[in-house]
């Protein structure tokens, strides 16, 4: 195992706070120590071999929100006005509608938002 950044989950929640302030993110999380030691993987023995990582760990965040959010798997925002409505619209107006008539169709609808994915392309929400 290797890794390119080490960071805790404050660390990562203030990035994306910071980033994509759009998002309400918790600034502490239950049952997890504030001041929780960062684990380190050393990644010495690859770098040594020549291999060097492409990405910083906010551009790995950025992708992976940009994509989820393309294929509307995540709202624009978890922000609300004043008045309590959302400020972006959310998971609902992002999808696709499509008209379903015989349970063959269904399985050709869901084999091919399972290839836009990838195998292991799964996002949650935040």
């Amino acid at each position: 195992m290797c890794s390119s950044h080490n960071a805790t989950i404050y660390d990562i929640a203030n990035l994306i706070r910071e980033k994509w302030p759009e998002y309400s993110i918790p600034t502490e999380f239950e049952g997890i120590d504030k001041n929780i030691p960062v684990v380190s993987f050393s990644s010495k023995k690859l770098e040594g071999m020549g291999f060097s990582f492409k990405y910083t760990l906010e551009e790995m965040f950025r992708g992976a929100i940009d994509s989820c959010r393309e294929k509307g798997l995540l709202p624009l925002s978890t922000q609300s006005h004043s008045n309590g409505e959302n400020k972006e619209s959310t998971l609902n107006s992002q999808k696709k509608h499509i008209t379903i008539d015989n349970q063959d169709d269904l399985h050709s609808v869901t084999k091919e938002k399972q290839m836009e994915s990838g195998a292991n392309g799964k996002c949650e929400r935040i």
